[in-house]
Formats: structure tokens, sequence, C-alpha cells
């Protein structure tokens, strides 16, 4: 057991981790879910550490999420298009090419400036303690 709890520690684990990584599978395959949020399209997979969601929206859309989020960071990369995006203090154009993460739990919203492609992921923070 001593071995264990030390090779976990050496990659900055806890043999709770160690074990499940042996026990889990290689790979862990789902299928895309439609839905719409306002007038953004989106497809979204779900795993138990990220969300994963691909929107469309149409030039004027505007998206600001009243779901309680996680504790996790979230990204939107924009594909094509244009995207306003506002926290409480700050706000930044994004065009084609262009990301940002941020903290999920600060207030935020979208806007497409132009019809709009993005990506935004929800990626679980890491466990503090």
């Amino acid at each position: 057991m001593k071995s264990l709890y030390r090779i976990a520690r050496t990659f900055g684990m806890t043999l709770t981790d160690l074990v499940a990584l042996a026990e889990s599978r290689m790979s862990h395959q789902v299928t895309a879910q439609k839905y719409k949020n306002g007038i953004f399209d989106f497809q979204r997979v779900v795993y138990n550490n990220m969300r994963c969601m691909h929107a469309f929206a149409p030039a004027g859309a505007k998206l600001s999420p009243q779901e309680l989020h996680r504790d996790d960071y979230e990204l939107c990369w924009v594909l094509n298009g244009k995207l306003l995006f506002r926290l409480p203090d700050e706000s930044h154009e994004l065009a084609a090419g262009q990301s940002i993460q941020f903290d999920a739990l600060l207030p935020h919203s979208y806007e497409a400036l132009e019809d709009t492609e993005c990506i935004i992921v929800h990626l679980k923070k890491p466990k503090r303690f």
C-alpha cells in the first residue's frame, strides 16, 4: 500500500485517483445532444470532467447564462464570425480564431455581432484539497 501511495504522490494524485485511473476505461464515447438557449443553437457532449458545446448564433443573438455553473473554468473559442463577451468589469470582442478563458462562476454574457459559430467548454477545476 505504501508503494502505491508513493507512486500517486509522485504524479500529484491521491491514492483514490490512482486506483480509479487503473479501473477506468481507456475511452468514453457519447452522442451529442441538440438544444436551444434563446436563439443560440447548441450541440453538447457531456463527460464527468467537462461539457463541450458547439454553438451557432445569428447576428444580434444574446446569451446570458442563467443556469448555475459548477465551479468550472469556461473557455469560448470563436470559429467564425464575431462575438462580444462581457464580464462584470470588462468586455472583449472576439473574432474568428480568438478565445477567452475565465472563471465560469462570474456573471457573463455573449452577444453575436455577426453570424457566429463557437465552441464553449466547461472544465472542472482541480480539487483544492
